[in-house]
């Protein structure tokens, strides 16, 4: 028996297309996010040792500015993204 289809020896195989992996980009994101926190308050629970604060006043501070500064470089990816498409 003959198959209905000839194979062309000119033809190229297509290639295996690549799954879409955007979420694990984000997924990397959170990771920074939760590295980041736990770093401020990290250097902030020392600060607060070192200059002995009655109140954590460093470890809200540096928490903090370990958030907002993820929060930018995400943003900042996010926009680079879009520009790209």
């Amino acid at each position: 028996m003959e198959s209905k289809e000839k194979s062309n020896p000119n033809k190229k195989p297509k290639p295996p297309s690549k799954p879409d992996l955007s979420y694990m980009k984000y997924a990397g994101m959170a990771g920074q996010m939760a590295g980041a926190i736990f770093l401020g308050v990290f250097i902030g629970q020392y600060l607060d040792s070192y200059f002995e604060t009655p109140k954590a006043y460093w470890t809200a501070l540096c928490a903090t500015v370990g958030l907002f500064a993820v929060l930018y470089l995400i943003f900042k990816d996010i926009l680079s993204d879009e520009k790209k498409s």
